[in-house]
């Protein structure tokens, strides 16, 4: 998975730099994908229930 997201990421960064117009989308929805799992995941370590 970590090398999954890597590349997800390197992808979302030369999509930004290199195009315009709809890469410029793209680039936003590849570079969210590793956000969303960093929230996910963080929000479930720092709940209650995870600490028992």
């Amino acid at each position: 998975m970590p090398l999954l997201l890597f590349a997800i990421t390197i992808a979302g960064l030369l999509l930004a730099i290199i195009g315009t117009g709809i890469w410029h989308g793209l680039s936003w929805i590849t570079l969210s994908v590793p956000v969303y799992y960093m929230v996910k995941y963080g929000w479930a370590f720092f709940t209650p229930s995870r600490r028992r």
